[in-house]
């Protein structure tokens, strides 16, 4: 007799469960229907703003617009340091690089584009970082150091500038 009493608990529990948890899921409407409407009142006038100068870009630049030197990825690193050299007139806000990655003979290993965020003055240096293509910590760059770890492969690699973005001129 126990037991008729515990289902006839339990199968109103069921059917509250099964009933009550997916109108629980469903989320609050709270543009309540069409009553949001835009009043008159408190509207203020746009205003012209005076127009911001946009930045320009450059796409596929003269070489010596901007000079890539300095290229280092040492074997077990998580990032690639390379020296950009700004050629311009005006500040360099952004460049786009096409790296290749080349083994010894000349084939490629890898190829990659990738979008760095570098503000650099008329003609200064900077330093930029990017994490590195090696995920397995297996390449070195030919020119760098030489690990004493055996079963690793040195490379090279080309680099050519797809687009930079400048610095728009001020209009004095």
């Amino acid at each position: 007799m126990r037991s008729n009493a515990s289902h006839r608990l339990l199968l109103p529990m069921l059917l509250y469960i099964i009933v009550a948890a997916p109108l629980s899921l469903l989320g609050d409407n709270t543009l309540r229907g069409n009553r949001l409407k835009a009043s008159g009142r408190n509207m203020y006038p746009l205003t012209a703003a005076s127009p911001q100068p946009q930045p320009d870009t450059l796409r596929l630049p003269v070489s010596p617009t901007i000079t890539v030197s300095g290229y280092d990825k040492p074997l077990r690193s998580y990032r690639e340091t390379l020296l950009l050299t700004n050629g311009t007139e005006r500040e360099v806000l952004s460049i786009a690089l096409t790296i290749m990655y080349l083994d010894m003979q000349g084939r490629q290993l890898h190829q990659r584009t990738d979008t760095l965020t570098a503000k650099i003055p008329s003609g200064e240096t900077r330093m930029v970082r990017m994490s590195s293509w090696d995920t397995q910590h297996s390449y070195y760059y030919h020119r760098g150091q030489r690990p004493r770890t055996a079963n690793v492969t040195p490379y090279d690699i080309s680099c050519r500038v797809e687009f930079i973005t400048l610095k728009p001129e001020k209009n004095d």
